[in-house]
């Protein structure tokens, strides 16, 4: 039932309205209604109830204390007598009552009320506070209520035709133009997000930049594409912002210019744009934006108001600045509620009920209730008819275009860092320099962060293309970074250009197009002054990247790089810098009460000793999720009293200080028998795997049991040192390595035992291909580097090839060929230093299968006649055969055909006689390459015929068919 408020006329004895029921027309008896403006609350002599409700609205809880306590509660009671007197006059007798009672005996469920007038100042009475007497209820909980403009109004415009009908999709601006006094960034907007994430009808958009001429720009390129335009900002009603002599009255909403600053906008102005283009709702959750009052000329003036003239069906707004904490809860309800109903006036009526519910406002005081259930205002005029929310939502989940290591992990998600996010929002669209850099200690949240980034790109729009995810802790090389993103931007292989030129091509396509590309763990390729954590990339390597850095300074992308360092050798010219420091305000809390959820607690915010534990933490995550762990042991003035006995972090590395403060902490307490266990993790990098302790233990006949170990495993992880993946595997924190070979510094045995086991495990993957290495090695290739750089003293000789060929052999197959040269190269000497002939002429073969890969032919060439000549030396012939095929391989290239061919020949003279049916077909088929390319097309189709028989005997599909299509080229060849 729709029953129609509607104001008739004002005159000094009153205003007089009637009820009308809509669905017949039929009215009630004529009721003269006093208005709040004519209403003082007790001791208030100067104010009137209107004046009085804004005060206690928007300024109250900034000095939420007595006397203004008092105060606010006679508003309160006088509001509430206000609503109860207005309602007995609307319902008490006639018809009216008797809908109403109707309504009533059905629970009130589909009761709408719509308050219509011509005039500002009645449209701008707190309706919302109508209360049933009988009941004590408000009816703005419990009844859908709409604002109506009186007077005859212009249908609205047709919708636009391609608008579609099973989907919501929503613009989203977000204007934060006052900096560091502005709302958090996604106080408002992440649940919305968060709710449009899980329902694959709706699709959330960011408008960015958040300006009025890109607003202008997107509804232009979009067409017929958006149902909502949400304004999350701030509004305004006054003087008319476009003109300061004017003295009009109108409303307007703060967007941002370029520059980020201020950009109030009149209602005029947005009321003509969305004409244009037929939205059919808007959302304002902006201050007063639905205000209106006596000064405007006509009931057009607020903003909401406005809209609704320009066509628009539905708009929500806010009649008094509302707080962000009441709008945490009223906009989660909102969306929530229409996503399911698709019902505007009932989404606005669980939002408020929402908010009344729970009337907590965050404050001065901590919290107080609030009644600013009355804040939010629907203006609907016209109900569009959509179909969305019967469409069943997908089950399945959305796809995910950001790599699996770029997406938000650890136990709690994504929390807070609104003005992290928002400064790196804003330096992505307006900062020139190629890179931005997230600099902090050792576990303040810099990947989180850079994570959380990507999430809120991918959610709302701002991803146009799959990010590139590079941790730079297991990188050893710059052509290893360009040779990825390479293959990440273009989503093809590593193409054999040199290097220059790679360069050039990954720069193009970055100042082309918008990319975002993440570096995490920055300070691994740099490394820390003064700290044990040294460059893992060369002076030379760093400076490829720096010009990468360079080059694409103005163009489209962005690097965005994490580090504990400053990084002071990348200019701010080139690479623009924020700071990240802990958790601040009520992300702090926020962090706190889902780390002691775990233990069942609750923290006690108004506890003096806690607050100031808090304090102490400084909102560092690691620190905060290590310490408060503990609660379930030690109360919280114990834990204050550990931290104040002065645990030094590492000296003159203030990055990293107080995490070793937590370190320290946390290491106090573990028992004695911990100490082997924590040897044998403290020779870890990255990651340890419990599973390869005791086997360690027991090769060097040490009594280490899992008795001993899951304990110690399971009191670090706890306290955030790790972090277990799956599979007994844990994740390390990047100082623990380092703390605990200081602490407990590895003896002998257990040094042996490490080594030995990551050399016997990386050993048996040395053979096998990139899909079966690459699970172990993307785990415990950090693992094998400080293995092979403690080989020499562990005492274990035969670990020092093992290691290396294994990495090698690992770089190689991920086409790292700079880390795999390198790491050859280191072969080849220590095979060579020890007479190790067969060993040395591996590595120089190996040598030459990277610069073939390479294309470097010369080179190639020179490292298989190395090879070679040792193989034949030796009387290797089998070997001596695997040179001449390469050989031949590199002359075939090179279109050097006789001597491509005799290398062949070589090769399958000796593949024939000793019977290898393999090695022979793969000369037989490059044989028929050759003598395809010189014109010899019947010797060729011999060569392939030969070769393809052995193949199909052994049941070769792959190579089958390689020759198959060379039958099929050399076919369509003699045909012409």
């Amino acid at each position: 039932m729709d029953l129609i408020i509607s104001h008739v006329s004002s005159d000094a004895g009153g205003h007089h309205f009637v009820v009308v029921r809509q669905a017949d027309g039929r009215r009630g008896e004529e009721v003269i209604l006093t208005g709040p403006e004519s209403i003082q609350v007790p001791d208030r002599p100067d104010k009137n109830l209107i004046q009085d409700l804004r005060w206690y609205l928007e300024d109250f809880l900034e000095y939420p204390f007595s006397p203004d306590t008092v105060i606010a509660a006679n508003i309160v009671s006088t509001l509430e007598q206000w609503g109860k007197n207005c309602f007995s006059q609307l319902f008490a007798s006639g018809n009216p009552a008797l809908w109403y009672g109707e309504a009533r005996n059905n629970h009130l469920r589909n009761l709408t009320l719509k308050i219509a007038s011509e005039d500002p100042a009645i449209l701008a009475w707190p309706w919302e506070a109508l209360v049933d007497g009988n009941s004590g209820l408000f009816l703005a909980n419990n009844v859908r209520m709409e604002r109506q403009l009186g007077g005859k109004l212009p249908d609205p415009p047709p919708l636009p035709p391609g608008l579609p009908q099973d989907r919501l999709n929503i613009l989203l601006v977000i204007a934060r133009p006052y900096g560091e006094r502005d709302v958090g960034y996604h106080a408002v907007s992440r649940p919305l997000v968060e709710l449009a994430r899980e329902d694959s009808r709706v699709r959330v958009e960011v408008l960015r930049p958040p300006s009025f001429d890109r607003l202008r720009e997107v509804l232009q390129e979009r067409e017929g594409f958006f149902h909502i335009v949400h304004f999350d900002g701030h509004g305004g009603y006054g003087d008319d912002p476009s003109s300061v002599t004017s003295g009009r009255v109108q409303g307007c909403l703060v967007f941002e210019k370029e520059t980020g600053e201020p950009d109030a906008i009149p209602a005029s102005e947005i009321n003509n744009l969305l004409f244009q283009h037929g939205i059919p709702y808007v959302v304002l959750n902006a201050c007063r934006s639905g205000a209106l009052d006596q000064r405007a000329e006509n009931p057009f003036a607020s903003v909401a108001a406005s809209l609704i003239r320009a066509g628009v069906r539905g708009v929500v707004a806010m009649g008094y600045s509302l707080h962000v904490s009441g709008a945490q809860q009223f906009v989660p309800a909102l969306y929530r509620t229409f996503f399911k109903t698709g019902s505007l006036a009932e989404a606005v009526r669980v939002g408020r009920e929402q908010m009344m519910v729970h009337p907590e406002r965050v404050c001065a005081l901590g919290t107080f209730p609030l009644k600013d259930f009355l804040v939010p205002v629907l203006y609907q005029q016209d109900l569009p008819r959509f179909s969305f929310h019967e469409v069943p939502r997908d089950q399945g989940e959305r796809a995910n275009i950001i790599p699996k290591e770029g997406r938000v992990q650890g136990d709690f998600g994504f929390i807070g860092r609104d003005r992290a996010i928002l400064a790196l929002e804003r330096a992505i669209l307006n900062q020139p320099q190629g890179a931005i850099l997230i600099h902090g200690m050792a576990g303040v949240g810099k990947t989180t962060l850079a994570q959380g980034l990507l999430e809120w790109f991918a959610d709302t729009g701002g991803l146009q293309h799959p990010p590139v995810w590079l941790a730079f802790d297991g990188i050893r090389s710059a052509g290893y970074v360009i040779n990825q993103l390479e293959e990440k931007l273009f989503q093809s292989f590593s193409t054999p250009l040199p290097m220059a030129e790679k360069l050039d091509r990954v720069t193009a396509e970055l100042k082309k197009n918008r990319h975002i590309v993440v570096w995490d763990n920055f300070e691994s390729a740099s490394g820390i002054e003064g700290t044990a954590i040294s460059p893992l990339l060369p002076p030379e390597d760093r400076q490829l990247l720096k010009k990468l850095i360079q080059n694409i300074c103005r163009g489209k992308s962005k690097i965005i790089i994490t580090s504990r360092s400053r990084e002071e050798w990348l200019s701010i010219i080139h690479c623009f810098s924020i700071s990240l420091d802990g958790l601040v305000g009520e992300e702090r809390w926020h962090y706190c009460n889902e780390v002691v959820k775990l233990l069942g607690l609750r923290p006690d915010r108004d506890n003096a000793v806690f607050q100031t534990l808090m304090d102490k933490l400084e909102g560092h995550p690691l620190a905060m999720r290590a310490i408060l762990l503990r609660l379930d042991e030690k109360n919280a003035r114990q834990l204050l009293v550990e931290l104040e006995m002065g645990f030094k972090g590492k000296g003159g590395d203030e990055s990293t200080e107080k995490i070793h403060q937590a370190l320290g902490i946390f290491a106090a307490v573990l028992p004695e028998n911990f100490a082997p266990v924590l040897q044998f993790i403290g020779l870890h990098q990255r990651f340890v795997d419990v599973d390869y302790l005791e086997p360690m233990a027991e090769t060097v006949k040490l009594n280490l049991s899992r008795s001993q170990i899951d304990p110690c495993l399971f009191a670090l992880e706890r306290g955030g040192m790790l972090h277990h993946v799956g599979n007994g595997i844990h994740r390390m924190h990047p100082a623990l390595s380092g703390y605990l070979a200081a602490r407990h510094p590895a003896e002998a045995g257990v040094l042996r035992g490490f080594v030995t086991v990551m050399a016997t495990l990386a050993d048996q993957l040395t053979p096998k291909e990139l899909h079966e290495q690459r699970g172990w090695f993307q785990i415990h290739e950090e693992n094998c580097y400080h293995a092979l750089s403690l080989a020499p003293e562990s005492g274990f000789e035969l670990a020092v090839p093992a290691l290396t060929q294994s990495l090698a052999a690992w770089a190689l197959n991920n086409r790292d060929w700079e880390s795999a040269k390198r790491l050859f190269l280191a072969l080849r000497d220590f095979r060579h230093q020890r007479g190790h002939h067969e060993g040395e002429a591996g590595a120089y073969h190996q040598l030459g299968r990277i610069a073939e890969e390479l294309r470097h032919w010369a080179e190639a060439e020179g490292w298989y006649r190395k090879s070679l000549e040792i193989k034949e030396r030796q009387g290797n012939e089998h070997g001596a055969a695997s040179s001449y095929h390469q050989l031949g391989i590199v002359a075939q290239e090179q279109r050097q055909w006789a001597a491509a061919e005799g290398w062949y020949r070589k090769s399958l003279e000796i593949f024939e006689r000793q019977g290898n049916e393999h090695g022979a077909a793969s000369s037989y088929h490059q044989l028929g390459r050759i003598a395809e390319e010189q014109g010899h097309w019947a010797e060729a189709e011999e060569w392939y015929r030969k070769a393809l028989k052995i193949y199909k005997r052994y049941e070769d599909a792959h190579n089958a068919n390689i020759v198959q299509g060379s039958q099929k080229r050399l076919a369509a060849l003699r045909e012409t």
